[in-house]
């Protein structure tokens, strides 16, 4: 019997302006955009999925970043905007939820990529059973 992978990384496009949290638009501007966003999570999310995956429980997320110029960026506005393309792959079911519960660490990296800006997010699973359940939180 498979066991179920202890990651799974989704390489998704660079993330649409009109998601950045700065952004400061009428909420029907933003509409088309996340609804596109959460869409195409959803679906490549699906192909990296393996047929026998049960949701993680438990996940530590990486984001990486391939920024198109070298641009001062703040990072938690880029975490922000890839908040449709999390949504898309809890639709998906990669993992259950993208509460604090289920994904109880969070990292972030980024580099210049300006042949082809996109956003890599790795998913680590932490539940009971994993090979991975090291933890760097403080205590």
């Amino acid at each position: 019997m498979p066991t179920q992978r202890d990651h799974i990384t989704i390489e998704l496009p660079w993330p649409d302006n009109r998601l950045h949290a700065h952004n400061k638009g009428h909420w029907r501007v933003k509409s088309d955009p996340v609804k596109q966003a959460r869409r195409s999570a959803y679906l490549i999310a699906l192909s990296a999925k393996p047929d026998s995956h049960k949701p993680f429980e438990r996940a530590k997320i990486t984001y990486v970043f391939h920024m198109p110029n070298a641009r001062n960026r703040d990072i938690a506005n880029l975490i922000q905007s890839c908040k449709p393309y999390l949504d898309g792959i809890v639709d998906a079911g990669i993992i259950k939820d993208d509460n604090w519960k289920c994904l109880c660490e969070i990292e972030a990296d980024a580099e210049v990529n300006s042949e082809f800006p996109c956003v890599e997010m790795t998913f680590v699973n932490l539940s009971h059973g994993s090979s991975d359940t090291t933890s760097t939180r403080r205590e």
